[in-house]
């Protein structure tokens, strides 16, 4: 993301993977809303551009027609999630924000 913000080159390899972020790119700079929830919460240009990116794939996803249709015959549920590296914390992001997931009881079941 650090090249993506830059433009500058990561490696041809790289290069064309981060190539498929350049519609978040574009959303940064139009100051998606996830981008100032960031900002506001201290991240990072590179942090900043990662949570937008999750956001914008979320909305890419959701307008799938396969996606549609799974959330709407089956109720399926489409989440995006940012692990922080630096703090160990995992943050969900929506289309217009991101927030801390709280810590769940290790003893409760899960499911899935």
């Amino acid at each position: 993301m650090k090249a993506l913000l830059a433009g500058t080159s990561a490696g041809p390899r790289l290069d064309a993977w981060l190539a498929h972020a350049r519609p978040s790119l574009d959303a940064y700079r139009a100051e998606h809303p996830v981008r100032l929830a960031a900002t506001a919460a201290g991240y990072d240009e590179a942090a900043q551009l990662s949570m937008v990116n999750v956001a914008v794939q979320l909305e890419t996803l959701r307008h799938h027609p396969v996606m549609r249709g799974a959330v709407a015959e089956r109720g399926l549920t489409v989440s995006g999630l940012f692990f922080d590296i630096s703090t160990a914390c995992v943050l969900e992001v929506t289309a217009d924000g991101i927030s801390l997931m709280a810590d769940q009881d290790a003893t409760a079941p899960v499911t899935v």
